[in-house]
């Protein structure tokens, strides 16, 4: 009986595992800056493009002194749709 609870424990320590894997993919995502790009197609807002592109090349490690900084940059880009 005992022996029956101890199997299933494995199998969830495994299922964590792959989980850490998945959190560094996020970081290498930053590719989604490729929207931003799209935004550069109005005229009228030429430097918002170059913003976001900076913040895309290292959010991992800028988010926390840009932390704020990225934070009105978000709002500005629905303002400009």
């Amino acid at each position: 009986m005992p022996a029956a609870p101890v199997t299933p424990i494995l199998p969830v320590v495994e299922l964590v595992v792959p989980v850490v894997p998945i959190l560094p993919v996020d970081p290498v995502v930053p590719v989604v800056p490729v929207e931003p790009t799209e935004l550069p197609v109005d005229p009228a807002v030429p430097v918002l493009p170059e913003l976001p592109v900076v913040l895309g090349k290292a959010p991992a490690v800028p988010v926390v002194l840009l932390g704020p900084v990225a934070v009105p940059v978000v709002p500005t880009v629905p303002v400009a749709l």
